[in-house]
């Protein structure tokens, strides 16, 4: 797996790949400019966000981590990473079944944000670090711009490119502070998701951000031995309310699979569980 985004679209234009994921959102016009490409977009059951580390402080105050949010233009993110190839987050799940629609992203407000900061203690600011994997362009656009917006209520943000596995044992510990992150489903149903992402007592807790609620986990288990649809969608949309009114993440957004193909490569599609329908693909000479 080709994580740096500039080595894997130069083999992809050299020709090495038939397949580039992935595309870097800034390189999507240009490469449907090349002979012989064709840039496909498909909608995916995927979330990125920012997550805090709920066991270290600031980040157990409720407080911190909406005036964090507050102080973000998730927008401008949107517009300026992503080149509007995609959809801005409102809940920690994505597009899929029982996903909460009404969850709205959060509202831009720095004067909120200072005064949350002010209230919490913090009114001088503080300093933290963001880790994002090296050669992941899109991680290290978004943690510049938090760095800009953060600064702007008194918060400095180190932001600190490491490999994928200095970051995943870094983050299996607990030693970080926040970072860049994302998760796909590989089923429609949200359990996995949410005992993986959300749920303290899933195995994951809360996928390493050691965020715990109480009532969260209580639902989870009781949506996992529910029956009724209507029922389960009802726990389903409270999970979320509280995630999204607890600020357990900085969500980003909804983004679509970009991916490029040689026109040699016939009959290529993704899921949106994020699996590739390989045994339906062929190449012609």
């Amino acid at each position: 797996m080709l994580t740096d985004d500039n080595t894997r679209m130069l083999k992809f234009r050299s020709g090495e790949l038939d397949i580039a994921t992935n595309v870097p959102p800034n390189q999507v016009e240009p490469l449907k400019r090349v002979k012989g490409v064709t840039v496909r977009l498909f909608p995916q059951m995927r979330f990125d966000y920012v997550y805090y580390n709920h066991a270290r402080k600031p980040f157990g105050d409720v407080r911190v981590r909406q005036a964090l949010n507050s102080a973000v233009d998730h927008q401008a993110i949107l517009k300026s990473v992503l080149y509007g190839y995609g959809s801005l987050a409102g809940s920690m799940l994505p597009p899929m079944l029982y996903w909460n629609k009404a969850l709205k992203p959060y509202p831009y407000d720095v004067a909120k944000a200072k005064a949350l900061l002010q209230e919490a203690g913090l009114g001088g600011g503080f300093s933290t670090e963001i880790l994002v994997v090296s050669g992941d362009n899109q991680a290290s656009q978004i943690a510049t711009i938090l760095k800009d917006e953060f600064r702007a209520i008194g918060v400095d943000l180190k932001v600190t490119a490491l490999d994928p596995g200095t970051i995943r044992a870094r983050r299996n510990k607990g030693d970080f502070d926040m970072a860049k992150g994302y998760y796909t489903s590989d089923v429609i149903d949200p359990d996995e998701l949410v005992a993986f992402g959300i749920d303290y007592a899933g195995g994951a807790v809360a996928k390493w951000i050691s965020y715990k609620n109480d009532r969260i986990t209580q639902l989870s288990a009781a949506a996992e031995a529910e029956m009724n649809p209507e029922k389960r969608k009802a726990m389903y949309f409270e999970i979320q309310k509280i995630a999204h009114d607890q600020f357990a993440v900085l969500p980003l957004y909804y983004a679509d699979n970009r991916t490029a193909l040689w026109d040699s490569v016939h009959d290529f599609s993704q899921l949106p569980t994020a699996n590739y329908r390989l045994w339906e693909t062929w190449v012609s000479k």
